[in-house]
Protein backbone atom coordinates (compact mmCIF):
# COMPACT_ATOMS: atom_id res chain seq x y z
CA UNK A 1 0.00 0.00 0.00
CA UNK A 2 1.37 3.46 -1.66
CA UNK A 3 2.21 6.03 1.67
CA UNK A 4 -0.67 7.89 -0.24
CA UNK A 5 -2.98 5.41 0.13
CA UNK A 6 -1.95 5.51 4.11
CA UNK A 7 -2.43 8.85 4.47
CA UNK A 8 -5.86 9.35 2.91
CA UNK A 9 -6.92 5.94 5.23
CA UNK A 10 -5.67 7.84 8.01
CA UNK A 11 -7.80 10.37 7.18
CA UNK A 12 -11.18 8.86 6.63
CA UNK A 13 -10.28 6.97 9.92
CA UNK A 14 -9.85 10.31 12.25
CA UNK A 15 -12.30 12.33 10.51
CA UNK A 16 -15.12 12.87 12.78
CA UNK A 17 -17.45 14.23 10.02
CA UNK A 18 -18.02 14.44 5.83
CA UNK A 19 -16.81 17.84 5.89
CA UNK A 20 -13.65 17.18 8.28
CA UNK A 21 -12.78 14.82 5.92
CA UNK A 22 -13.38 16.93 3.13
CA UNK A 23 -11.39 19.32 4.70
CA UNK A 24 -8.82 17.17 5.02
CA UNK A 25 -8.65 16.19 1.56
CA UNK A 26 -8.90 20.04 0.10
CA UNK A 27 -5.80 21.36 2.26
CA UNK A 28 -3.67 18.21 1.22
CA UNK A 29 -4.86 19.80 -2.47
CA UNK A 30 -3.42 23.15 -1.77
CA UNK A 31 -0.21 21.73 -0.84
CA UNK A 32 -0.10 19.43 -4.03
CA UNK A 33 -0.79 22.03 -6.20
CA UNK A 34 1.66 24.58 -4.47
CA UNK A 35 4.41 22.48 -4.86
CA UNK A 36 4.24 19.69 -7.64
CA UNK A 37 6.38 21.21 -9.98
CA UNK A 38 4.11 21.71 -12.75
CA UNK A 39 1.32 23.70 -10.49
CA UNK A 40 3.90 25.57 -9.03
CA UNK A 41 5.46 27.05 -12.17
CA UNK A 42 1.47 27.42 -13.33
CA UNK A 43 -0.19 29.01 -10.33
CA UNK A 44 1.25 32.12 -8.11
CA UNK A 45 -1.16 31.26 -5.65
CA UNK A 46 -3.76 28.83 -4.68
CA UNK A 47 -6.53 29.33 -2.02
CA UNK A 48 -9.29 27.28 0.40
CA UNK A 49 -12.52 28.78 -1.70
CA UNK A 50 -13.78 30.80 1.36
CA UNK A 51 -10.67 32.64 2.06
CA UNK A 52 -10.82 33.40 -2.00
CA UNK A 53 -14.22 34.63 -1.73
CA UNK A 54 -13.86 37.03 1.33
CA UNK A 55 -11.48 39.17 -0.72
CA UNK A 56 -14.12 39.11 -3.43
CA UNK A 57 -17.27 40.57 -2.82
CA UNK A 58 -19.26 39.21 -5.64
CA UNK A 59 -19.11 35.28 -3.87
CA UNK A 60 -20.52 34.04 -0.90
CA UNK A 61 -18.48 32.47 1.17
CA UNK A 62 -21.27 29.90 2.11
CA UNK A 63 -21.54 28.99 -1.24
CA UNK A 64 -20.83 25.43 -2.06
CA UNK A 65 -19.55 23.53 -5.37
CA UNK A 66 -16.10 25.18 -5.58
CA UNK A 67 -13.38 24.04 -2.89
CA UNK A 68 -10.16 26.09 -4.17
CA UNK A 69 -9.61 28.50 -6.72
CA UNK A 70 -5.81 28.97 -7.99
CA UNK A 71 -4.48 31.88 -9.64
CA UNK A 72 -2.10 31.28 -12.74
CA UNK A 73 1.29 33.55 -12.99
CA UNK A 74 1.22 35.82 -15.28
CA UNK A 75 -2.17 36.38 -16.87
CA UNK A 76 -4.10 36.52 -13.67
CA UNK A 77 -6.58 34.27 -14.20
CA UNK A 78 -8.51 32.00 -11.67
CA UNK A 79 -9.00 28.03 -12.04
CA UNK A 80 -12.22 26.74 -9.63
CA UNK A 81 -11.39 23.66 -8.23
CA UNK A 82 -13.60 20.86 -6.95
CA UNK A 83 -12.07 18.10 -4.81
CA UNK A 84 -13.40 14.50 -4.28
CA UNK A 85 -12.45 12.36 -1.49
CA UNK A 86 -14.06 9.38 -2.64
CA UNK A 87 -13.63 5.65 -2.21
CA UNK A 88 -11.62 4.22 -4.74
CA UNK A 89 -14.29 2.05 -5.77
CA UNK A 90 -17.15 4.93 -5.37
CA UNK A 91 -18.74 5.94 -8.66
CA UNK A 92 -18.87 9.87 -9.62
CA UNK A 93 -22.50 10.76 -10.59
CA UNK A 94 -23.45 13.44 -12.89
CA UNK A 95 -25.43 15.07 -9.53
CA UNK A 96 -22.04 15.34 -7.76
CA UNK A 97 -20.86 17.32 -10.15
CA UNK A 98 -23.84 19.96 -10.94
CA UNK A 99 -22.75 22.14 -7.88
CA UNK A 100 -19.29 22.86 -9.15
CA UNK A 101 -20.44 23.36 -12.64
CA UNK A 102 -23.15 25.96 -11.54
CA UNK A 103 -20.62 28.04 -9.31
CA UNK A 104 -17.54 27.70 -12.07
CA UNK A 105 -19.90 29.06 -14.69
CA UNK A 106 -19.26 32.39 -13.85
CA UNK A 107 -17.04 34.18 -16.10
CA UNK A 108 -14.04 34.93 -13.81
CA UNK A 109 -13.34 31.53 -14.01
CA UNK A 110 -11.12 30.53 -17.14
CA UNK A 111 -10.68 26.56 -16.25
CA UNK A 112 -12.16 23.86 -13.69
CA UNK A 113 -10.46 21.17 -12.42
CA UNK A 114 -11.37 18.34 -10.80
CA UNK A 115 -9.47 16.14 -8.07
CA UNK A 116 -10.78 12.63 -7.23
CA UNK A 117 -9.51 9.53 -5.40
CA UNK A 118 -11.39 7.31 -7.76
CA UNK A 119 -11.61 6.50 -11.32
CA UNK A 120 -14.97 5.56 -11.37
CA UNK A 121 -17.75 7.94 -13.18
CA UNK A 122 -21.57 7.00 -14.89
CA UNK A 123 -21.81 7.56 -18.31
CA UNK A 124 -24.02 10.62 -17.30
CA UNK A 125 -21.35 11.97 -15.38
CA UNK A 126 -18.29 11.49 -17.73
CA UNK A 127 -20.44 13.08 -20.79
CA UNK A 128 -21.21 16.08 -18.79
CA UNK A 129 -17.40 16.56 -18.69
CA UNK A 130 -16.99 16.98 -22.34
CA UNK A 131 -17.34 20.58 -24.59
CA UNK A 132 -17.59 22.74 -21.02
CA UNK A 133 -16.95 25.90 -21.11
CA UNK A 134 -14.98 26.69 -19.19
CA UNK A 135 -13.25 23.52 -20.10
CA UNK A 136 -12.80 20.68 -17.51
CA UNK A 137 -9.52 19.12 -15.91
CA UNK A 138 -8.80 15.95 -14.01
CA UNK A 139 -6.45 15.01 -11.70
CA UNK A 140 -7.13 11.50 -9.85
CA UNK A 141 -5.30 9.39 -7.23
CA UNK A 142 -2.70 8.21 -10.28
CA UNK A 143 -1.67 11.84 -10.79
CA UNK A 144 -1.26 11.95 -7.06
CA UNK A 145 0.83 9.16 -6.86
CA UNK A 146 3.20 10.57 -9.29
CA UNK A 147 3.53 13.56 -7.67
CA UNK A 148 7.25 14.99 -6.17
CA UNK A 149 5.73 15.16 -3.29
CA UNK A 150 7.25 12.72 -0.50
CA UNK A 151 3.86 11.22 0.93
CA UNK A 152 5.33 9.37 3.49
CA UNK A 153 6.52 12.58 5.22
CA UNK A 154 3.65 15.05 4.69
CA UNK A 155 2.56 17.01 7.93
CA UNK A 156 -0.28 19.83 7.96
CA UNK A 157 0.82 23.12 7.41
CA UNK A 158 4.50 22.55 6.42
CA UNK A 159 6.32 22.51 3.31
CA UNK A 160 6.34 19.35 2.20
CA UNK A 161 9.33 17.23 1.16
CA UNK A 162 10.44 16.05 -2.43
CA UNK A 163 11.17 12.73 -3.19
CA UNK A 164 15.52 12.62 -4.64
CA UNK A 165 15.47 13.45 -7.83
CA UNK A 166 17.16 9.99 -9.89
CA UNK A 167 20.51 10.40 -10.44
CA UNK A 168 22.15 8.82 -13.80
CA UNK A 169 24.23 5.59 -13.17
CA UNK A 170 27.49 5.13 -14.58
CA UNK A 171 26.46 2.72 -17.59
CA UNK A 172 23.91 5.22 -18.07
CA UNK A 173 26.76 8.00 -18.66
CA UNK A 174 28.63 6.06 -21.21
CA UNK A 175 25.73 5.52 -22.70
CA UNK A 176 24.77 9.18 -22.98
CA UNK A 177 27.98 10.03 -23.75
CA UNK A 178 28.30 7.98 -26.93
CA UNK A 179 24.99 9.32 -28.29
CA UNK A 180 26.03 12.62 -27.69
CA UNK A 181 29.10 12.22 -29.57
CA UNK A 182 27.44 10.53 -32.54
CA UNK A 183 24.75 13.13 -32.58
CA UNK A 184 27.43 16.11 -32.95
CA UNK A 185 29.47 13.59 -35.37
CA UNK A 186 25.96 13.29 -37.65
CA UNK A 187 25.35 17.53 -37.46
CA UNK A 188 28.64 18.42 -38.72
CA UNK A 189 28.41 15.55 -41.53
CA UNK A 190 26.26 16.08 -44.58
CA UNK A 191 26.74 14.05 -47.44
CA UNK A 192 25.01 15.01 -50.98
CA UNK A 193 24.72 12.58 -54.06
CA UNK A 194 23.21 12.82 -57.59
CA UNK A 195 21.17 9.96 -58.06
CA UNK A 196 18.96 9.22 -60.92
CA UNK A 197 20.58 11.59 -63.64
CA UNK A 198 21.90 13.97 -61.42
CA UNK A 199 18.14 14.82 -60.98
CA UNK A 200 17.03 14.43 -57.47
CA UNK A 201 19.84 14.87 -54.34
CA UNK A 202 19.14 13.21 -51.13
CA UNK A 203 20.84 14.65 -48.09
CA UNK A 204 22.29 12.75 -44.77
CA UNK A 205 22.01 15.41 -42.29
CA UNK A 206 21.34 16.01 -38.20
CA UNK A 207 21.06 12.13 -37.41
CA UNK A 208 18.30 11.77 -40.02
CA UNK A 209 17.94 10.61 -43.38
CA UNK A 210 14.99 12.73 -44.93
CA UNK A 211 12.53 11.44 -47.77
CA UNK A 212 11.98 11.68 -51.43
CA UNK A 213 10.24 10.09 -53.19
CA UNK A 214 9.31 6.92 -51.41
CA UNK A 215 13.07 7.21 -49.13
CA UNK A 216 12.16 5.74 -45.39
CA UNK A 217 13.56 8.41 -43.07
CA UNK A 218 15.61 6.71 -40.33
CA UNK A 219 16.43 8.13 -37.11
CA UNK A 220 20.26 7.87 -36.30
CA UNK A 221 20.61 4.82 -33.37
CA UNK A 222 23.78 5.06 -30.89
CA UNK A 223 24.37 1.55 -32.38
CA UNK A 224 24.83 2.11 -36.17
CA UNK A 225 25.90 4.33 -37.95
CA UNK A 226 24.63 4.59 -41.54
CA UNK A 227 27.00 4.80 -44.11
CA UNK A 228 26.75 4.66 -47.72
CA UNK A 229 28.76 2.82 -49.65
CA UNK A 230 30.01 2.00 -53.55
CA UNK A 231 28.43 5.42 -54.55
CA UNK A 232 29.29 5.23 -58.17
CA UNK A 233 26.84 1.47 -58.09
CA UNK A 234 24.14 2.85 -55.14
CA UNK A 235 20.49 1.51 -55.92
CA UNK A 236 18.44 4.44 -55.47
CA UNK A 237 16.33 3.81 -52.09
CA UNK A 238 18.84 0.92 -50.55
CA UNK A 239 20.56 1.80 -47.23
CA UNK A 240 24.12 0.46 -46.37
CA UNK A 241 24.19 0.24 -42.73
CA UNK A 242 27.61 -1.35 -41.06
CA UNK A 243 27.97 -1.86 -37.08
Amino acid sequence: MSALTNLLNHYRQIAQTPREKGTYFEELMVCYLRHEAKYRELYSAVWMYTDWASMHSDFNVNDTGIDLVAQTRGTGEYHAIQCKFYAPDQKIEKNDIDSFFTASGKTIFTQRIIVTTTTHWTDNAKNALTDQNPPVLLIDQHDLEASQIDWNQYQPQRAPALKPKKQVRDHQKDAIGAVQSRIEYCRAWQVNYGLWHGQNVYGIKNCRINRWRGWSRFIFSAEFEFVIANVDRMDAGKFYWIK
